[in-house]
């Protein structure tokens, strides 16, 4: 402040300072629904209305916490998280019940957690 006086206008209630300074990027959505952002794979919700989107361009809003939002044409879009491509997580269901292949499943688990540990003490 210069003087002691504030010279700043109120934010307005349609105004979202977050979705002003958030990442914006522009993805083309698949035929199965899907985006790819920071080698994640997302499905759009499976409606009526989203179905027409396919190969369309949608917007995609990244936010410094690491959360995203899409949007077309202002219309929020509900998704959700397909496949990480970075760490997967392995699911016991999918191998089975087999004791050797739980102990399998535990152990690997076990190294994932411990390399996202190491890897969240370089941010």
């Amino acid at each position: 402040m210069r003087f002691g006086i504030n010279i700043h206008r109120a934010l307005q209630p349609y105004e979202s300072i977050e979705k002003s300074l958030c990442f914006k990027e522009e993805r083309t959505l698949t035929n199965n629904l899907t985006i790819q952002h920071d080698k994640v794979l997302y499905l759009i919700e499976d409606i009526e209305e989203n179905r027409l989107l396919k190969r369309q361009r949608i917007d995609l809003h990244e936010y410094p916490d690491g959360s995203i939002e899409l949007y077309y044409k202002d219309r929020k879009l509900n998704f959700s998280k397909l496949y990480d491509r970075v760490l997967p997580e392995v699911q016991s269901d999918i191998v089975g019940s087999n004791y050797k292949s739980g102990k399998k499943v535990e152990y690997i688990n076990m190294l994932i957690s411990n390399l996202r540990e190491w890897l969240c003490s370089f941010v």
